[in-house]
């Protein structure tokens, strides 16, 4: 038995939980994606599996063109236009003072 150390397996099991977020291609999940300290070991990851045929060419290709562009661009490619959503939740309706 090998016995794998934490600063190796730790790293690579994030990079491989990330994996299928890059089929989240809108949003700001997709931005968050980008922001994330293992995205670049992660992208390289999937940049592998789409050379080996188990990721879509196309996904590649898009997560290797929206880390050129510009931020404002990448918020117009995800369909971020920087309004905050209002979240559902109605306001506390206030009793009546007798």
């Amino acid at each position: 038995r090998i016995a794998l150390p934490r600063r190796f397996s730790f790293p690579m099991r994030e990079m491989l939980q990330l994996q299928p977020r890059f089929l989240q291609q809108r949003g700001r999940r997709a931005l968050n994606l980008m922001s994330h300290k293992r995205f670049r070991a992660a992208y390289d990851l999937m940049l592998l599996r789409a050379s080996a045929g188990e990721v879509a060419p196309d996904i590649a290709d898009f997560w290797t063109e929206i880390q050129e562009q510009t931020p404002q661009e990448q918020r117009q490619t995800l369909g971020i236009d920087g309004r905050r959503r209002n979240s559902g939740r109605r306001k506390r309706r206030q009793s009546a003072s007798p």
